[in-house]
């Protein structure tokens, strides 16, 4: 296991979290030249021994994240850096950003952690109905962002 090796797990069904795991590690890549791989963990479940790193990524559909995130989230992290994001509709509206930051990581996802995530982060979230994008309030820049914090961070640690 190397430093600077990170995962990226998600898990997505309208593809907001997929573009935010994308923005992440290519950030990651560019800026902190971390090793960085992307795993949607409705396809296989990845080995969290062979990261330093772990981001993980989660949607949040009809007030619930999705439960395979919630699962992976039981693993050991133990002496990893662990940061976690949502993709959300409420978690990227100004106006209930905090208010999804209290029901979904404070109450939901830090208590599956074993270790205290090193960020955690509401984005905003995409509405389709069949296969077309209905809401979208999705900020890039919002993402970049927490990216740049993620990686000093992870590169503060070791």
């Amino acid at each position: 296991m190397s430093d600077k090796s990170t995962l990226i797990a998600f898990v997505t069904r309208g593809k907001a979290t997929e573009e935010a795991a994308e923005v992440v590690g290519q950030v990651l890549r560019e800026n902190y030249d971390l090793s960085v791989d992307l795993v949607n963990l409705r396809e296989t479940t990845p080995d969290v021994k062979e990261y330093g790193n772990v981001i993980i990524g989660a949607g949040v559909r009809m007030g619930r994240v999705y439960k395979g995130a919630l699962k992976f989230m039981e693993n050991d992290f133990s002496g990893k850096n662990v940061a976690v994001f949502l993709s959300s509709l409420e978690g990227g509206d100004e106006k209930s950003h905090e208010e999804a930051i209290e029901k979904y990581v404070e109450k939901e996802i830090k208590p599956r952690l074993n270790v205290e995530p090193v960020a955690a982060e509401t984005f905003g979230g995409r509405i389709k109905i069949f296969g077309f994008s209905v809401q979208d309030n999705i900020d890039r820049e919002k993402i970049k962002n927490w990216a740049v914090k993620v990686g000093k961070r992870f590169i503060e640690k070791g």
